[in-house]
């Protein structure tokens, strides 16, 4: 099982890999900055990605 860190491009781990490193990839995830145009994972730095793109959220005109 491959272990991650701070480096880990999150859009090739397996659903396992995700799941035994379960602390380590929702620090990866939150307030997730970018997401990958490839499988659209989304990361919080467009390292961790392999296609990363800004994630812009629209505001709301209310």
């Amino acid at each position: 099982m491959k272990k991650l860190d701070q480096y880990t491009s999150l859009c090739k781990l397996s659903h396992a890999e995700i799941r035994d490193n379960n602390l380590l990839f929702r620090q990866l995830v939150t307030n997730g900055q970018f997401y990958c145009k490839k499988c659209g994972r989304v990361a919080n730095k467009k390292s961790n990605l392999c296609q990363p793109s800004p994630l812009e959220v629209e505001k709301d005109t209310d």
